[in-house]
C-alpha cells in the first residue's frame, strides 16, 4: 500500500524509541511460574523479516539472525500465556510493522502447540503481512481475538483458520476488519456460541472495510450479542 511504502525514517526512529519500554513492560508481566509464549523479529537474509511466536524459544536456521532492538539487543522475549494486550501497538512486534512480511506460529519440539487465552492484535496493522503459517496455534482456550488480523492488508489467503476451534471466546471484533487484499473467508464450520457484547466487542466491524471480499461463509453466531454495528 502506498501509505505503508511512504513511511518515513522520523516515524521509524520514534518506534525504536517505543521498542524498549514495551519490550521491559512485556518483560514484567512475564512469569517464571507461568508457562511462556515465545516471540523474536528474525531476518531470513534477503531484507525480509519473519514474525514467530512459539511454544519454545525459537533456534536460528540458517541463514538467520535476530532484528536488533533500539537498546541493542536481540528483538526476542517472552510473555505469560494469560497475558492480555490491551492496545493495538503493546505487542513489541508491532514496531516492525513496516518490515514483516511472514509470520510463523510454531509449536515446539514435542509438537506442543502456543495455547493463548488472548490474540487480541496479535497481528494488527502488519500491513505488509503477505502469508502466515498458524499450524502451532491452538485456540481452543482463547476468549479475546478482537482485532487479531485488523489492518493485515497484504494477507490473500487465511485458509488455515477453517477448522480453529472457537469455543471460548467471547470477543470477535474487528477480527479481520480492513483484511482489503482477502477475496474468499469459509469460517463455516467454526463453533461460536460463547460471544458476549458484555466485556468487549462480539462482532462489531469483524469484516468492516474488507473491501475485496466477494465469498463469505458464515457460522450460527451464538451468544449475547447486542452490537453488529459495521459487521461488514
Amino acid at each position: 500500500p502506498t501509505s505503508v511504502l511512504a513511511a518515513s525514517d522520523e516515524a521509524t526512529n520514534d518506534s525504536e524509541l517505543t521498542e524498549q519500554s514495551s519490550a521491559q513492560s512485556m518483560t514484567t508481566k512475564a512469569s517464571a511460574e507461568k508457562e511462556q509464549i515465545y516471540w523474536a523479529i528474525v531476518n531470513t537474509g534477503n531484507s525480509e523479516e519473519k514474525l514467530v511466536i512459539s511454544a519454545a524459544e525459537y533456534l536460528l536456521q540458517d541463514g538467520e539472525s535476530y532484528e536488533k532492538q533500539g537498546n541493542g539487543g536481540d528483538a526476542k522475549g517472552s510473555f505469560d500465556v494469560d497475558y492480555k494486550f490491551e492496545s493495538p501497538d503493546d505487542p513489541v512486534w508491532h514496531h516492525w510493522w513496516y518490515y514483516i512480511t511472514t509470520a510463523d506460529v510454531l509449536a515446539d519440539g514435542n509438537g506442543k502447540k502456543v495455547a493463548p487465552t488472548y490474540t487480541r492484535y496479535w497481528f494488527y496493522e502488519q500491513k505488509n503481512l503477505t502469508s502466515v503459517n498458524l499450524s502451532g496455534l491452538d485456540m481452543s482456550n482463547v476468549i479475546d481475538a478482537q482485532g487479531m488480523f485488523a489492518e493485515c492488508q497484504s494477507i490473500t489467503n487465511l485458509d488455515a483458520v477453517a477448522d480453529w476451534n472457537v469455543e471460548n471466546v467471547k470477543y470477535m471484533g474487528s477480527m479481520f476488519s480492513d483484511c482489503s487484499g482477502l477475496t474468499s473467508l469459509d469460517i463455516s464450520r467454526w463453533k461460536v456460541c460463547n460471544l458476549d457484547d458484555g466485556g468487549g466487542s462480539a462482532l462489531a466491524s469483524m469484516f468492516y472495510g474488507c473491501s475485496n471480499l466477494t465469498t463469505l461463509a458464515l457460522p450460527n453466531f451464538q451468544g449475547k450479542i447486542s452490537n453488529t454495528r459495521y459487521m461488514f
